[in-house]
């Protein structure tokens, strides 16, 4: 009889200890609590419809929740809690932006759809051609595409460089614009409107060669490319090399050609230290002697410099179409040199 109430007494006091459940190691009222708060995290979330500007994103709630976002268009790109707004001129662009909310184990996602709304551009301003053609010294506004931008050395000894001009372009044509402080805050294919007065270069000619005292007004987009119909190529003179080399004398500069029929060459000449790069006709046995022009280089084409032509590589001994705009002479007036707006075909 006392062996039985030892039993029974000992179930009674198993009974009183309390059970605890777990979940893959966790509290289960803790992940339960977890997806609570990033439920709610996501359900608060805003933004607004429609936009024009940048605008600040939620990275984080209450509780501990952390917060990401993805888009699924450049027309809004994320940086942490900033999403910058890229418009465009021609249309309303649809984004779909993800957020994922997340603590612990616990995660969850929300879209939005939002409307990035056309740029209105709302600064007048002249084409390129019409600028080409103003008399010396007027105050003007244009816009282009940021083509080629010019290099001077900062340092000749370790080849430092920095930007000292660019190329604006339309498929109407092209201008070089000078001025180091705003070809520093421009890159290759921005689209850009800018303001500044036309000027000689050199002094002695009669023609617009260069625009200065550049302000830049608004970069209307990024990464910008130009395409030309046949329409547009109809507009341009075409010249091959030899045409060109041969009229030193000619009204070249600030003009934009179609060369035909062209061989890209890159060379380096180890006695006198330097990089260099011309065109040649095709036809043409490469050599020195050959009628040839210049890829014109600020920096002086020296040693490991010339990286602005890197994109030509492509097309290095291959029969091309190129767009060509004349910048100017050499020094010794013995060759025309420029840079490449475009190339046609390869």
């Amino acid at each position: 009889m006392r062996k039985g109430l030892k039993i029974l007494c000992a179930l009674a006091l198993f009974a009183t200890v309390p059970t605890v459940l777990t979940a893959c190691g966790e509290n289960s009222s803790i992940v339960d609590e977890n997806q609570e708060m990033v439920d709610s995290a996501l359900k608060e979330l805003t933004v607004d419809a429609e936009v024009s500007n940048n605008f600040r994103l939620v990275v984080s709630a209450k509780g501990g929740v952390a917060i990401s976002w993805v888009s699924n268009n450049e027309a809004i790109t994320i940086n942490g809690s900033d999403a910058i707004v890229n418009q465009s001129t021609e249309n309303d662009i649809s984004v779909k932006l993800t957020a994922t909310a997340t603590k612990g184990n616990a995660t969850g996602t929300r879209d939005f759809t939002i409307v990035v709304k056309q740029k209105v551009i709302d600064v007048e301003y002249s084409s390129i051609s019409d600028v080409l053609n103003a008399a010396i010294g007027s105050e003007v506004k244009t816009r282009g595409i940021v083509t080629h931008i010019f290099y001077n050395y900062t340092n000749k000894t370790t080849n430092e460089v920095s930007p000292g001009g660019f190329n604006l372009s339309t498929v109407e044509g092209t201008i070089y614009c000078y001025g180091a402080n705003i070809a520093k805050k421009v890159s290759l294919g921005d689209d850009v409107i800018v303001s500044g007065k036309t000027a000689n270069y050199p002094t002695s000619l009669t023609y617009v060669t260069q625009l200065g005292n550049i302000d830049l007004i608004n970069t209307v987009r990024k990464n910008a490319t130009l395409s030309f119909t046949e329409t547009d190529l109809a507009n341009y003179e075409t010249k091959t090399v030899t045409e060109l080399q041969n009229d030193l004398k000619g009204n070249h500069f600030a003009k934009t050609y179609i060369m035909r029929n062209v061989r890209i060459n890159k060379f380096h000449n180890t006695n006198a230290n330097y990089t260099s790069m011309s065109l040649y006709d095709w036809e043409d046995t490469f050599n020195h002697s050959s009628p040839s022009m210049l890829l014109y280089s600020s920096n002086g084409q020296g040693e490991n410099t010339m990286s602005e032509y890197d994109w030509l590589s492509d097309y290095f001994d291959k029969k091309v179409d190129i767009i060509f705009a004349v910048n100017s002479q050499n020094s010794g007036g013995t060759k025309w040199r420029g840079a490449p707006v475009a190339v046609l075909n390869a």
